[in-house]
């Protein structure tokens, strides 16, 4: 998030090594199978921003290591699943495997969905959910994105306010900078008043890390938007 994705790289490597090591040594853990999904992950998710076909096979283990630590349906198990599923669907959609990318950003929002519904009082589920909508309404053409926008948008304002913290920054964000492409038809004021909440989320959240260029792109897209 910081802007250095070499140090990025090195820590996540460090993390794989260490999960494997933890494997190898408390097999059939619960803790090492989660310790394992997670550092396939973050390696992927570390690599994916630009080296998307690097990414791709940290995603896949990380997939196929959840769905066989998920086969008795826990919550936490199915949650990791998910986010494997969404984390590899943009590694496919980032290399041109398009149906597939879809289908796994689809199946993981639907589980996302419910298991937030199941454990309301988990807010974790929730900014997983708000993400994976966006996402797959980005995948989508602007006529079937809105459906998956709006469900974003209703569960980032079901948040309690004591619950706001930077990843809440980002789900405003979001939501806010996107609202505006599912209300075409919305009196400007309206539009306008999204996109300035969306962009000063963006700018708190660069004071924290000014070298992000998730966050740039973003804030540089709500600037053209507002001008338009």
């Amino acid at each position: 998030n910081l802007g250095d994705s070499a140090a990025a790289e090195s820590h996540a490597a460090d993390a794989l090594s260490a999960a494997e090591r933890m494997v190898e040594e408390d097999r059939g853990s619960d803790r090492s199978l989660q310790d394992h999904v997670w550092a396939n992950w973050t390696m992927g998710s570390v690599l994916l921003p630009t080296k998307p076909r690097l990414a791709l096979p940290y995603l896949e283990a990380a997939r196929e290591i959840a769905t066989k630590g998920n086969e008795g349906g826990d919550a936490i198990h199915q949650e990791s699943e998910a986010n494997a599923e969404e984390a590899l669907g943009h590694a496919l959609l980032a290399t041109g495997d398009r149906q597939r990318g879809v289908e796994l950003l689809r199946k993981a929002t639907r589980t996302l969905e419910r298991i937030s519904s199941q454990w309301p009082q988990k807010i974790d589920y929730r900014f997983s959910l708000i993400r994976a909508l966006n996402g797959l309404g980005d995948a989508l053409p602007v006529s079937d994105a809105a459906e998956f926008y709006e469900k974003a948008y209703l569960a980032a304002e079901s948040i309690p306010a004591n619950a706001r913290n930077v990843r809440e920054l980002m789900n405003q964000a979001e939501v806010n900078l996107r609202w505006p492409r599912w209300n075409a038809s919305a009196p400007a004021a309206e539009r306008q008043l999204k996109l300035e909440i969306a962009m000063r989320s963006l700018q708190t959240l660069l004071s924290y890390a000014p070298d992000n260029r998730s966050l740039q792109k973003h804030l540089a897209e709500a600037r053209r938007a507002l001008l338009r």
